[in-house]
């Protein structure tokens, strides 16, 4: 038991399912954006095809977290 300061990010799962709770809501932290790197311009199908998948698993997680801050 203790306190941390995690990225809700991390956390979603565990405050959605009553596992953590959230404490001293008036210190959350900053707000980060995720960047996708490329080494070029050009995209090749295969770095398409690994942004489209990595957009694909984590924009649901994203939308799960800014509606879970809107209620709270």
């Amino acid at each position: 038991m203790g306190i941390a300061c995690k990225s809700l990010f991390d956390v979603i799962d565990d405050l959605e399912s009553g596992r953590l709770m959230r404490v001293l809501p008036e210190f959350s932290g900053k707000s980060y954006p995720i960047h996708a790197v490329f080494p070029s311009r050009i995209q090749t199908a295969r770095v398409r095809a690994l942004y489209d998948a990595i957009l694909a698993h984590f924009e649901p997680r994203a939308e799960r977290c800014a509606a879970w801050l809107a209620s709270s």
